[in-house]
C-alpha cells in the first residue's frame, strides 16, 4: 500500500503521494492547448509545409485534407481507448491491455523514439530561424549550441514547474500562432482575387509529382505536421473528467488546426503560385515572403509566431513525454526513478529532467552533424514513421478491446469500419515514406528507426526471462478514479 503524506506545499484539501500525478490539475482549454502547441501550428505551416508542397505541388491542400481525414479517423479510436483507459502510460496502456504485455511495451519502446524526442527537433531549429532575421538585419548569429541550452533550460524549467503553470503558457502561446496565421493566411487568398482555384485540390494540379503518389508523400509531411494532436492523452491522469475531456481535446484540435492548415496550403500555394512552387520549396523563409509581399512589415509578426511555436511545441512535447516516461518508470519498463514527482508542483521532475538533457544532446549532435534544418527533417522522419506505426495498430487495438472485454458496448461503425479504415488509410503514407528512399541525411531515419524497433524486440527477450512483472504492468491501469476496479495493480 501506499504511505500517504500531506506536506506543507500540498493544498489543504489534497493528499499528496508519492509517484502520483495530481489530480484534476487542468481542465478542457488546457489539454486542448497541449494538442495545438504540440502540433506547432505556426513553425509547421512556415516550414513543414515545404515537404507537402516539394511533392504534391500545388496539390497540397488536397494532403492537407486527406491527412485531416486521417487523424480524425485516428482520434476517434484514441477516443474509444481513453473511455476504459485514460492513462498517462498512452500506448503502451492501450494496447498493452487489448493486445498483450509485449505489444504494450513495444507500444512503449516506439513512444521513446516518436514523442519522446519531438522537443530536439525544435531545439535545433530555432538557429537557423532565429539567424535568418539577426544575419539580415543586424549583421551577425546567435550559435546552435546557445539556442540549444537556452531553450532547454527555460522548456524544462517551465515544465518543471507544474502543469498549471505550463498548460496557462501553452493557451497564450495557441492562441497567438494560430490568430497570426489564419490571418495571414486569409489575407493571401483575398490578395491572389481571381487566382483563386480550386484545381488544386486534384491530384492533376500543377507540381504534383506521379499523380495519386505525389499527394500520398505530400501527406507523409502533413502528418508531420499534425503530429502531437492526440498528445492530450498522456495528460488523462491529471486532467479533469478525462473520459469527456481528451476525447474532446482531441478532435477539436485536430479539426481546429486541421481548418488552419488547409487555409495555409491553400495560402501558400495560391500566394507563391501554382506554376512557380519549385522555388518556394527552395526558400529557407518562404512565409516571410508571402507577409512581405502583402505588406512590408508583416513578417515581424510571422518571425515571432515562429519563435512561439519553437517553445510552445518544445514544451508540449516535454509535457507529453515526461508523462509516457513517467509511466514507462512507473511500470518498472524504465528505472523506477523515472516515476518520482515533486512533492510541491507535483509533475513527474526526474522524468523532465532526462528528457531535458537527452533531447539537448540529440539536438547539439544531430545539429552539429547535419545543420539545422536538415537535422529538423532528419528527427521528424523518425518520429513520422514510429507516430504512423503506432496509428495503425492503435485503430486495430479498439475492434481488439472492445471484443474481448466490451462486447455488451461493440459498435459496428465506432469499433470495426472507422478502425479499419484508419489503418488502411495510413498504411499509404508509411509505404511511401520510404519507397523511394528519401535524400540524406532524411534518408537514414527508416534505418535507425528499424535497428530501434530490433533493439526493442531484444530488450522484450530480456524482460520476458528477467523481469515479466514489468511487461504485467503494461497491462495494468493505474486507479486514479475509482472507476477502474480490477483493472488496477501497480505497485509503486
Amino acid at each position: 500500500m501506499n504511505q500517504r503524506i500531506s506536506p506543507k506545499d500540498a493544498a489543504p484539501d489534497e493528499k499528496y503521494v508519492p509517484g502520483e500525478l495530481q489530480r484534476n490539475a487542468i481542465g478542457l482549454p488546457s489539454v486542448v492547448a497541449q494538442g495545438v502547441t504540440h502540433m506547432a501550428p505556426a513553425v509547421s505551416v512556415g516550414f513543414a509545409l515545404t515537404g507537402v508542397i516539394a511533392f504534391a505541388g500545388a496539390g497540397a491542400p488536397l494532403s492537407m485534407l486527406i491527412a485531416i481525414l486521417g487523424c480524425l479517423l485516428v482520434g476517434s479510436c484514441v477516443a474509444q481507448l481513453v473511455r476504459h483507459m485514460p492513462s498517462a502510460g498512452y500506448y503502451m496502456s492501450y494496447l498493452g491491455k487489448s493486445m498483450g504485455r509485449e505489444m504494450g511495451f513495444l507500444a512503449a519502446w516506439a513512444v521513446l523514439s516518436a514523442e519522446v524526442i519531438i522537443p530536439s527537433a525544435l531545439y535545433v531549429v530555432l538557429a537557423p530561424i532565429l539567424n535568418s532575421v539577426l544575419q539580415e538585419y543586424y549583421n551577425f548569429s546567435v550559435p546552435l549550441w546557445l539556442c540549444v541550452v537556452f531553450l532547454v533550460v527555460l522548456v524544462t524549467g517551465v515544465t518543471y514547474l507544474g502543469i498549471r503553470t505550463s498548460s496557462r503558457v501553452a493557451i497564450v502561446l495557441a492562441m497567438f500562432e494560430v490568430l497570426v496565421f489564419l490571418v495571414l493566411g486569409v489575407v493571401l487568398i483575398i490578395h491572389a482575387g481571381s487566382l483563386n482555384t480550386l484545381s488544386v485540390f486534384t491530384p492533376s494540379a500543377p507540381g504534383v509529382q506521379g499523380g495519386w503518389s505525389g499527394i500520398f508523400k505530400g501527406m507523409i509531411f502533413a502528418i508531420f505536421m499534425f503530429l502531437g494532436f492526440e498528445t492530450s492523452a498522456p495528460l488523462a491522469e491529471e486532467t479533469t473528467h478525462p473520459r469527456r475531456n481528451i476525447p474532446l481535446a482531441i478532435f477539436i484540435a485536430t479539426i481546429g488546426i486541421g481548418l488552419l492548415y488547409t487555409v495555409g496550403a491553400y495560402a501558400g500555394v495560391i500566394g507563391w503560385g501554382v506554376n512557380a512552387l519549385a522555388s518556394y520549396a527552395t526558400n529557407p523563409d518562404p512565409w516571410v515572403v508571402l507577409a512581405k509581399g502583402v505588406v512590408s512589415w508583416g513578417w515581424i509578426f510571422v518571425f515571432l509566431a515562429l519563435l512561439n511555436s519553437i517553445y510552445a511545441n518544445a514544451q508540449a512535447g516535454t509535457n507529453g513525454g515526461s508523462r509516457a516516461v513517467f509511466a514507462m518508470g512507473r511500470a518498472a519498463l524504465l528505472p523506477r526513478r523515472l516515476a518520482d514527482t515533486h512533492p510541491k508542483h507535483r509533475t513527474p521532475s526526474v522524468a523532465i529532467l532526462a528528457i531535458g538533457v537527452v533531447n539537448g544532446a540529440l539536438a547539439l549532435v544531430c545539429g552539429f552533424a547535419f545543420g539545422g534544418f536538415n537535422a529538423y527533417f532528419f528527427l521528424g522522419e523518425i518520429q513520422t514513421l514510429f507516430f504512423i506505426a503506432l496509428f495503425v495498430v492503435a485503430c486495430l487495438a479498439v475492434p481488439v478491446l472492445y471484443y474481448r472485454f466490451y462486447r455488451g458496448e461493440f459498435n459496428v461503425f465506432l469499433h470495426l469500419v472507422i478502425p479499419i479504415l484508419g489503418a488502411v488509410l495510413f498504411c499509404f503514407p508509411l509505404y511511401f515514406s520510404v519507397v523511394p528512399l528519401p535524400s540524406y541525411p532524411v534518408v537514414l531515419a527508416p534505418f535507425i528507426a528499424l535497428g530501434w524497433l530490433v533493439l526493442g524486440f531484444v530488450v522484450l527477450a530480456v524482460l520476458r526471462v528477467k523481469r515479466p512483472e514489468a511487461l504485467d504492468n503494461a497491462t495494468r491501469i493505474l486507479d486514479f478514479e475509482g472507476e477502474l476496479g480490477k483493472e488496477t495493480g501497480i505497485q509503486l
